[in-house]
């Protein structure tokens, strides 16, 4: 002690202690059994804590080895302090302290000091006035360091966190904890952040997850074994708030996963990107299951957006999307309806279209290839079949099989005739049977004959090599036909006969309408073709351009074939004793038509020198 006259006094005090217990803060534990030094020297005051643990409420005991308290003005009253923290124990120990007053950073975040297990290292100092009362508001803090072996049960409820190694770090906004782990299973690279001062406000998971086969079984997304494969990054933010479901949000733009979902024909490569969007709530572990209330997947080939209902056992329950757009072939609602672990959804299709012309292949082998049996319903506002034939008002029950489809079905040809048919699956082909009561009037809505009427009609198509090549059979009985189309006039006339004479009011009959023929993307090939009635018979070969809608047809027309059939068993079906060969060229709406007027004179049996032989599809 240094006193001069008139003058403060100067004192210096230096001691050491051992066996101490020293209180740094009137709200948190004392320093006890604490070895070190102190000094006041002038109006600064400093004590070091050599050695000692501080007794956390939850947790065991800290080693604060190192730990200083500092007031670097004593003569101020309420001036400031400053603990210049370092800290090593238990991760809840260390967050047990963090909740006491005045910081209370957990409980107002509605997460508990036992939220993580593992071990703490962390150094920081603690700045703060030596007043009563002390606002939170008022301590400044800046704590950081590394918290190893991490385990956590509740942060996420049902998907435990695990870590080696996280960076630690609390300011007086944010108590953040980053670094590579794993949720569940799961790698995961991101942070916990917690908000200070923002009572409810929670906290929140950020980062990347691994999205693969092992993220969707983990996860309980509901999607069957064989969809997923391979593995990218998706960012994800996960939204916990105390007594409430895990809320998250998820992106992706699927670098490096592939997605195969074959009754859709969709197939997604590893190497191609895409966008995908999730948002949710997690299950949790009391058995309740995901949810995710909006997904939207964009990507080239496939384009979805709606939601996903996962059953308390962790399949799928029902996936519902808005709007499909598969391709250029499908534009429409899908449900998925769950039928079990590892077994292929039900599909429901409604409304919008669907274009059989760009229906795509469906593959086998592999997971995922092979689908198995998949119930299909179908609802559709048009079934687009060739050009300028559709099927309006479409409904069917179908079961995928191989890649082909069987069941049943109903619609009204281009809008009009009401049609039935059946499918059978042929390997990963379709074969389809298409009946009507009302032949004419479906024949009519398809724009062949327009004032075609009445009879019965069986058509027949079978896949043939090549993609989207099919074999067809075409079985007519009782046809009418009123004002024959340009053509069948054209050949009237030019064969001296006058078939249209034959006409009576209710239109030319034909009996029996037969057709072999191929139809391929590009063309229609007749290999046969004929149509019969008690007027009249004809017989038809050749070819139809679709994309240019020309023809090239030829065939023989029979007059009064009840009379003329006679001498049919010598000719081809339709054609008659005698009759008349005729070509038909060009566009198909206004044909140049050619008739060889010595063919009349010709038996049947010697009429192919004046005609090329009809197409082999065989070839």
């Amino acid at each position: 002690l240094r006193l001069e006259p008139d003058e403060k006094p100067d004192v210096y005090l230096d001691l050491a202690f051992d066996d101490a217990t020293v209180r740094f803060m009137k709200t948190l534990p004392p320093l006890s059994r604490a070895r070190g030094k102190a000094s006041l020297i002038g109006q600064r005051f400093l004590a070091v804590a050599e050695r000692g643990t501080v007794q956390a409420p939850q947790g065991g005991a800290l080693r604060v080895d190192g730990t200083s308290f500092e007031i670097a003005n004593t003569r101020i009253k309420g001036g400031p302090a400053q603990v210049q923290l370092t800290a090593k124990g238990s991760v809840t120990s260390a967050l047990s302290l963090l909740d006491q007053e005045p910081f209370r950073f957990l409980s107002k975040a509605g997460q508990t000091p036992d939220l993580a297990k593992g071990q703490a290292d962390i150094s920081g100092v603690i700045d703060f006035a030596l007043k009563r009362p002390l606002p939170p508001s008022e301590i400044g803090f800046d704590i950081a360091g590394t918290v190893t072996d991490v385990r956590s049960e509740t942060l996420v409820p049902g998907r435990p966190i695990t870590a080696d190694k996280l960076v630690f770090r609390a300011e007086p906004k944010r108590v953040r904890v980053s670094g590579a782990g794993r949720i569940d299973t799961v790698a995961f690279n991101g942070a916990w952040n917690m908000p200070i001062g923002q009572p409810g406000a929670g906290s929140e998971v950020t980062g990347q997850v691994e999205l693969s086969q092992r993220f969707v079984e983990r996860f309980n997304i509901g999607l069957p074994k064989g969809v997923v494969s391979g593995q990218t990054q998706g960012d994800i933010t996960l939204s916990l708030t105390r007594d409430a479901p895990v809320r998250f949000a998820m992106t992706s733009n699927l670098d490096g996963l592939g997605l195969r979902f074959d009754p859709l024909g969709f197939r997604l490569g590893a190497g191609t990107r895409g966008a995908l969007s999730v948002r949710g709530t997690l299950g949790t572990a009391e058995g309740t299951p995901p949810k995710i209330e909006r997904i939207t997947l964009d990507a080239p080939g496939l384009r979805a957006e709606g939601a996903v209902q996962i059953n308390s056992g962790g399949t799928l329950d029902a996936a519902r999307f808005d709007r499909v757009r598969a391709g250029d072939w499908l534009d429409g609602a899908v449900t998925l309806n769950g039928r079990g672990r590892n077994t292929p959804p039900a599909i429901v299709v409604s409304g919008g279209s669907v274009d059989l012309r760009k229906l795509p292949q469906s593959g086998g082998g592999g997971s995922g290839g092979s689908i198995g049996e998949v119930p299909l319903q179908v609802q559709l506002d048009q079934l687009q079949i060739t050009q300028g034939i559709a099927l309006n008002q479409f409904q069917g029950a179908f079961t995928l099989r191989g890649g082909g489809v069987t069941g049943g079905f109903t619609g009204r040809l281009n809008g009009t005739a009401l049609v039935q048919g059946q499918t059978e699956a042929r390997g990963a082909r379709t074969a389809v049977q298409v009946t009507s009561g009302d032949a004419g009037r479906a024949i009519s809505a398809a724009g062949f004959l327009k004032n075609a009427k009445d009879g019965a009609m069986v058509l027949d198509l079978a896949p043939a090599d090549g993609a989207g090549s099919y074999n067809g059979r075409l079985e007519i009985t009782n046809m009418r036909l009123r004002e024959p189309p340009q053509a069948l006039a054209l050949l009237s006339v030019a064969s001296g006969i006058g078939l249209l004479e034959q006409l009576d009011g209710k239109g030319l009959m034909f009996n029996e309408v037969s057709s072999r023929f191929r139809i391929t993307p590009q063309t229609v090939i007749v290999s046969e073709g004929s149509a019969v009635g008690p007027s009249i018979g004809l017989s038809v070969d050749g070819y139809y351009d679709v994309a240019s809608k020309n023809v090239d047809m030829q065939g023989v027309v029979s007059p009064l074939y009840a009379l003329n059939a006679i001498g049919s068993i010598f000719t081809r079906k339709g054609e008659g004793l005698i009759g008349f060969n005729y070509t038909l060229k060009g566009l198909a709406a206004n044909p140049r038509v050619q008739v060889n007027p010595l063919s009349l004179f010709t038996p049947g049996m010697f009429r192919e020198i004046f005609r090329r032989p009809p197409p082999d599809l065989s070839q």
